[in-house]
């Protein structure tokens, strides 16, 4: 069975980088962790062991399978995968900065349209027409999107009709005060698109990194296949690749 170093769970916007033991010093230092379905995060940092090949004894013709072209182009695979964690976290930590930016503008737009709404209810009690194409009646949406279309719709039809802001006038409502409000509503647009776009890119970058880390492992379970054979006799040898002999 094959000993994986860590068992820290991942989440996507949160890799966790953590010192390991080396699958095998030839490659010198690839990490690997495992959660759930999905593989996680690689190399922490490059450990330099011996150079002498383990696969030796055991082999029928003598020779070590695994020459120097192979373990570099596991390296290269070490290598890739590293760097590739690296953009994937990254990435996440945009999507992160982003998030925060949505949430902190939609706070500060829900405080200016919450209040609004309450005077325009008041400023068109009877008037339906207005209470219609303000959207003033019943509670407001819980979600980003349905909240969007609703304060979208206040502050566009409000704007659009001059005596929508002439009833607005003597609560302290005028047009500028108004169109600031509705810059505000504009602004959490905004910042919704621009997660949407750090989400995608940091989707992209995980599933880069995850094709990667699969060309990896078969890399390393054709090499532990191979060193199941080769070292047969010697299962302490096998150990100190990392694989638990039973």
């Amino acid at each position: 069975m094959m000993a994986y170093p860590f068992g820290d769970k991942h989440r996507p916007d949160s890799i966790i980088y953590s010192p390991a033991r080396a699958l095998f010093n030839p490659i010198g230092g690839i990490y690997h962790a495992k959660s759930n379905k999905k593989h996680r995060a690689t190399v922490v940092r490059r450990r330099s062991g011996h150079q002498q090949h383990p696969i030796q004894p055991g082999n029928p013709d003598g020779r070590n399978p695994y020459t120097q072209e192979r373990l570099e182009t596991a390296r290269a695979l070490n290598q890739e995968a590293r760097e590739l964690t690296d953009r994937q976290k990254m990435a996440y930590g945009r999507q992160f900065e982003a998030t925060q930016t949505v949430q902190k503008a939609w706070d500060e737009a829900s405080l200016a349209y919450s209040a609004a709404v309450k005077i325009a209810r008041i400023a068109f009690r009877d008037s339906p027409t207005a209470q219609n194409a303000l959207s003033i009646n019943g509670a407001r949406k819980k979600t980003l999107s349905g909240w969007l279309d609703q304060a979208r719709r206040f502050y566009n039809n409000m704007l659009q009709d001059p005596e929508f802001i002439a009833a607005m006038v003597p609560y302290s409502y005028d047009q500028a005060k108004l169109e600031a409000e509705a810059a505000l509503v504009q602004a959490v647009a905004t910042a919704s698109e621009a997660q949407d776009k750090a989400r995608g890119v940091a989707q992209e970058a995980t599933q880069l990194r995850d094709a990667k880390l699969d060309e990896l492992d078969r890399w390393l379970a054709d090499y532990k296949a191979v060193a199941e054979i080769a070292l047969a006799a010697s299962p302490q040898q096998l150990e100190q690749l990392g694989w638990v002999v039973a």
